[in-house]
């Protein structure tokens, strides 16, 4: 049996509620004035996701095309890259034995439209082994498939719609660099909060 299918614990569900002060940037002594959680994630997730895109000058909004598989689903944590060919999730596979606990995995699926979205990129195997690994959700360009088994499981995903068609697992595609969804650049660690859009937190010191 895989390691990522071993252990792990199910990851909370997290309200977005307080706002954040117009400063223009989201800082973490901001962030640290609101008196929330101890670590950025719990602080962002209590932030309405409007509010840190207008602090950081109207940047990081992805594409709303990406959107909740339902709603309501929220998703707060730092960015685990991914960077995969279309219609192969082999590379999803490798994420889910490196990614820390507490991850979003951010899948950027790379083709033309059509190549992208004919295939699912996960189902509720893989959602199943990420809850395993207390991974917080995922977020991608791509499809997927097994909806409602996955909000039974309650994995938050945020992608663009669902395909049956199943992916192929060939290309072993990239890990940890820098990728695009929706229109923002993504690097990982950098946090991303979601609720009925996704949107970067890029914070600075």
């Amino acid at each position: 049996m895989p390691r990522y299918l071993r252990g792990g614990s199910l990851p909370g569900s997290l309200g977005i509620r307080r706002r954040l002060p117009t400063t223009g940037a989201t800082s973490r002594a901001a962030l640290a004035s609101l008196g929330g959680g101890t670590t950025l994630a719990e602080q962002l997730a209590e932030l309405a996701t409007a509010d840190i895109v207008e602090c950081q000058g109207l940047r990081g909004a992805i594409d709303p095309r990406i959107k909740p598989l339902w709603r309501p689903i929220s998703l707060c944590g730092p960015a685990f890259t991914v960077r995969s060919a279309a219609g192969d999730n082999l590379a999803v596979h490798r994420a889910l034995e490196l990614a820390p606990a507490g991850s979003v995995l951010c899948v950027e699926v790379v083709g033309t439209i059509e190549e992208v979205h004919s295939r699912a990129l996960i189902g509720d195997i893989i959602g199943y082994a990420a809850l395993k690994r207390g991974l917080a959700g995922l977020v991608t360009n791509a499809p997927i498939r097994d909806g409602r088994r996955l909000q039974a499981l309650g994995f938050p995903v945020f992608a663009v719609g669902r395909q049956i068609r199943g992916p192929t697992k060939s290309d072993p595609g990239e890990l940890g660099q820098p990728i695009s969804l929706g229109g923002v650049e993504i690097l990982s660690g950098e946090h991303l909060v979601c609720t009925c859009v996704c949107v970067r937190a890029r914070a600075r010191a």
